[in-house]
């Protein structure tokens, strides 16, 4: 009967009990739904707030324009702003689908958002979003597509779905964890005849143990306090 009255991600299945003609509970990503007897559905989601947060990253100087940015999945990515008259907190969506990893790079502001898609950077004082990688549904990458190589196979690096990224304490560049550890070093996003081998620098070579690269995906990591030189896979 189509997904008309509930979302498609079911998780769980149960029947309504003590009832000659009972219902069937639906619950989901999107809540609870109810099935009709005649194959339908509807939600049941009245006063009912859900949402799955997979990332979630502040700004070190949070204003107005930008305090912290979450990914949440099916609702997107969402910046936390402040009203400049009425001094109430929040939420603006900046993307739709599923927001999977989202991350601020505290030196500018800039947020880094992959969804479904695309991997994509926002400015939140301008709202300008540009794609740096965007997949097609037959998985193939257009646009611009300024993922780093991979130092050991040659091939673009993946990005995992909610990739870790800090800036460096004495830097300021961005580290990210993908299949390797790499530091991006463009801090002026001008879109000038940008090459990934130019704005990324890789700081591992784990590839020599293991060629696969959806086998050594970095999920998280740290810098050492006060070692900085020193960072934590």
């Amino acid at each position: 009967s189509g997904h008309q009255g509930y979302h498609v991600d079911v998780h769980a299945l149960a029947f309504e009990p003590n009832t000659n003609n009972p219902r069937l509970l639906v619950a989901h990503d999107g809540g609870l739904s109810w099935g009709n007897p005649d194959g339908t559905f509807q939600f049941s989601n009245s006063g009912l707030q859900t949402n799955l947060i997979w990332t979630f990253d502040h700004f070190e100087r949070p204003g107005p324009d930008l305090e912290a940015v979450i990914g949440t999945q099916d609702c997107g990515t969402m910046l936390l702003r402040t009203d400049p008259y009425s001094g109430e907190r929040y939420w603006e969506s900046i993307g739709g689908g599923d927001g999977y990893g989202a991350r601020i790079d505290d030196r500018t502001g800039t947020v880094f958002i992959h969804e479904n898609y695309s991997m994509s950077r926002y400015d939140p004082f301008t709202q300008r979003k540009v794609r740096e990688v965007s997949k097609k549904f037959n998985g193939d990458r257009t646009l611009d597509d300024l993922r780093p190589i991979d130092p050991v196979s040659g091939e673009k690096a993946w990005i995992p779905n909610t990739f870790r990224m800090m800036n460096h304490p004495l830097s300021g560049h961005m580290i990210w964890g993908m299949t390797e550890l790499y530091e991006r070093v463009d801090a002026n996003f001008q879109d000038v005849d940008v090459k990934p081998g130019e704005i990324w620098t890789p700081l591992t070579d784990a590839g020599k143990l293991e060629p696969a690269q959806w086998k050594r995906r970095i999920w998280e990591f740290d810098i050492c306090a006060s070692e900085p030189d020193v960072l934590y896979l």
